[in-house]
């Protein structure tokens, strides 16, 4: 199955219709309608579902931590999850988990997609995003319960991007989202593979009313740094490293993050788009 995400063009290799099938049902058709010179250029997934090989599905789902192990060694990396197995040696990956576009499917992605992506000069990122009237995006970073999720509710379903990870793309000196397809509910499966201009992006704190401050450089590329999504920064080369730590200041020159605390009420985001405009007339 030739199937192209977020521009990473993979071949997955299966022995199940059914599995086939899902794939289809989940991502947009012209996802899997791709020209021959850049199926020439996939990358074969050799994906063996796990319980052929003698896991059972509690068996699988023993490991209680979260976390991802990275591993390397003279053939390539390996990564161990609670959900999914995976060889890369460069070339070719081998992926052993369950037949089904669920968890063990998108926790491989998001390890192997993100340093795909520095290839192609994108970056994920755990956030929320809303779109304006105008077709503007509006990014949300913050800590675990800082109110990602909750500040994207306040906006109309039809136009939140995503409220748990979305892409930053730098082209044409300006900053472009899309919502990231690694395993978030997609609220609006039509959004798939479209790209907004970044308008502002903010740092959330819950507070009792509005408050949009703005941040001093070092904050605002430690916030972006910490932001990021899935490099596991430990297993990064230095020219990888330094690679997202340049794509974070270009993100950071074209659109500067401020601190944005906020309370729980209807119209929300009228009054932060209002803000916005007015900064925008003074400047």
């Amino acid at each position: 199955v030739h199937l192209s995400i977020h521009d990473i063009p993979f071949c997955f290799h299966v022995s199940s219709e059914a599995i086939i099938q899902e794939l289809f049902e989940h991502y947009p058709v012209s996802w899997f309608e791709r020209p021959e010179s850049e199926r020439a250029k996939s990358i074969p997934i050799f994906w063996v579902d796990s319980r052929d090989v003698g896991f059972t599905d509690e068996e699988w789902e023993n490991e209680e931590s979260p976390e991802c192990s990275i591993a390397h060694s003279s053939t390539g990396q390996v990564a161990t999850h609670r959900d999914f197995a995976a060889h890369f040696d460069g070339a070719t990956c081998l992926l052993v988990c369950p037949y089904a576009v669920q968890d063990g499917f998108f926790n491989f992605l998001r390890w192997f997609a993100p340093t795909e992506f520095l290839k192609r000069g994108l970056l994920l990122f755990h956030s929320s995003c809303v779109i304006d009237a105008e077709k503007n995006a509006y990014f949300c970073f913050g800590p675990s319960g800082a109110g990602k999720s909750t500040i994207a509710s306040l906006r109309t379903r039809s136009k939140v991007l995503g409220d748990d990870m979305n892409v930053i793309a730098i082209r044409g000196g300006v900053c472009w989202a899309q919502a990231g397809a690694l395993g978030q509910a997609m609220l609006n499966p039509g959004e798939y593979g479209r790209w907004y201009p970044v308008r502002q992006i903010y740092w959330l704190q819950k507070g009792a009313e509005l408050q949009i401050t703005p941040l001093s450089s070092a904050t605002q590329l430690r916030y972006l740094a910490t932001a990021v999504a899935n490099v596991f920064w430990q297993n990064l080369t230095e020219q990888q490293t330094l690679q997202i730590f340049s794509k974070i200041q270009q993100i950071n020159q074209l659109t500067p993050l401020a601190e944005l605390k906020f309370p729980i009420q209807k119209g929300l985001w009228e009054l932060i788009f209002a803000h916005d405009s007015r900064r925008s007339d003074d400047l």
